[in-house]
């Protein structure tokens, strides 16, 4: 005799990530954030003006490139005032 089995839905409550984990990966993360705006910085500051091509070296979006580059001009902007 054929007999059907089903599985019964798990309703268990998906596992929390740890607060030391998640602090982990936003530090990493943030991590590759400046190391991303490094390099635009130093790719501008040997001239490459053109963020596709930026883009492209870096293997990201424009879209990241161009806010890379809005976020570290109002960065400079603070430290001249402050200077």
């Amino acid at each position: 005799m054929f007999q059907e089995r089903y599985c019964k839905p798990n309703h268990a409550t998906p596992k929390k990530i740890e607060r030391g984990a998640m602090q982990q990966m936003s530090t990493k993360m943030q991590l590759q954030i400046e190391w991303r705006r490094a390099k635009v910085m130093e790719l501008l500051s040997k001239g490459e003006s053109n963020q596709s091509e930026i883009a492209r070296i870096l293997q990201v979006d424009k879209s990241i490139i161009c806010r890379d580059r809005s976020q570290t001009a109002s960065c400079q902007k603070i430290v001249i005032v402050i200077s």
